[in-house]
């Protein structure tokens, strides 16, 4: 891998004004700086080369690319970007109006983003065999964990998924609900991590 190509995983996101921002993209510190100074943006815009020690993912809700967002500025001056129905984010709304900004997704597909699906089912040989075979080889998804456990013929698995966004999740979630003897499968939002450097 190149230095380019690797300062490309390093560098996740920008941060950019919207239309009323005449000037074009600012990028870094100075976003963050102009908001504490009072001239809030109506939208911010999450892209791809914001250095990321300038922003965090809320872990409460693991916001992904699809997810209507609003971003929480705190007091060290970092944004936290949360999914705009995070009970967590509903609350700063309330009570921080002043520090909330309305954000939305730019984001490449070569990005990945730590996703957790919970599933259960009836027990059968080869269930997490044809489960697995979806996510890898059907829908071309790379998996960072998965654990099953089965009693009295029912099983529970947890998977951790590099996903690029929720359109690829809930195509996933709807392909592994289609296996026989798998009767449920969610997505949990609340997992530790965010975004993550995966291909």
């Amino acid at each position: 891998m190149s230095d380019k190509t690797s300062n490309k995983w390093v560098r996740y996101w920008r941060l950019s004004f919207g239309k009323k921002q005449s000037d074009g993209p600012v990028k870094g510190t100075g976003a963050i700086k102009s908001i504490k100074k009072g001239s809030k943006p109506t939208e911010m815009v999450v892209s791809d080369d914001m250095a990321d020690e300038e922003y965090m993912i809320a872990s409460c809700c693991n916001p992904i690319p699809g997810d209507d967002l609003v971003g929480y500025v705190d007091d060290n001056n970092k944004l936290i970007l949360h999914s705009r129905k995070c009970p967590v984010a509903i609350r700063l709304m309330s009570s921080h109006g002043n520090k909330i900004v309305s954000a939305s997704w730019e984001s490449h597909k070569i990005l990945s983003f730590l996703a957790l699906i919970n599933l259960s089912g009836i027990d059968s040989i080869g269930i997490v065999s044809k489960i697995t075979k979806v996510i890898s080889e059907d829908q071309n998804v790379n998996m960072r964990s998965i654990h099953f456990d089965s009693h009295d013929g029912i099983f529970e698995g947890v998977i951790y998924l590099y996903i690029h966004n929720t359109e690829d999740l809930n195509n996933l979630i709807f392909n592994i609900a289609k296996i026989k003897g798998v009767h449920n499968v969610t997505r949990q939002e609340r997992i530790k991590g965010g975004l993550a450097g995966g291909a």
